[in-house]
């Protein structure tokens, strides 16, 4: 590249990188974060140009409290189709750092998928933390079921017999797969 041609986008994005790693800790190693993750910050960087750390927090904390609560409305869903409890604890807590609290467990994912199985896994630590519950049981055996990506998708797996029971967000819509 001579001194006439503009950087292309790689190096914009790295050099962005670069500047993010030397400000204030985030809690992102821009370096060591998950593709998903990287694809965010590159459609950042592209939205909004070399934003500085404050700003990145700013955007990835909305990105990520929109994830959570997306994933949120399917779980609770879930849990009202399947007879849980109404009323599951929830506590809106903003602790000024770029993740949502459910119970004790933050959820920091970006991408859809992942933050509906995080989403799941947290509110099912809540339920038998704080009120000894397992949920959700499979349907067909009465064993817990447990959230897991199978095949791109977020999906409630029994766990004695390893069958799908449903995709999270469907739970007791319909037949139970076996």
């Amino acid at each position: 590249m001579n001194a006439e041609e503009p950087p292309d986008d790689e190096a914009l994005f790295a050099a962005w990188l670069d500047q993010l790693t030397e400000g204030p800790c985030m809690d992102v190693d821009f370096y060591d974060t998950e593709p998903g993750d990287h694809d965010w910050l590159r459609a950042i960087h592209r939205a909004h140009g070399a934003i500085s750390a404050a700003r990145t927090r700013e955007v990835l904390e909305g990105h990520r409290r929109a994830a959570a609560a997306r994933s949120l409305v399917l779980v609770l869903k879930d849990l009202g189709r399947t007879g849980g409890p109404t009323d599951p604890g929830l506590e809106d807590e903003r602790v000024g750092v770029p993740h949502v609290l459910l119970g004790s467990t933050a959820l920091v994912n970006l991408d859809a998928v992942e933050s509906l199985c995080e989403t799941a896994d947290a509110m099912q630590e809540l339920l038998a933390t704080q009120r000894h519950l397992v949920w959700p049981l499979c349907p067909s055996h009465g064993f817990g079921l447990h959230a897991r990506i199978v095949d791109g998708r977020a999906q409630w797996i029994c766990a004695a017999k390893e069958h799908t029971v449903a995709a999270i967000g469907s739970l007791g819509l319909g037949r139970p797969r076996r």
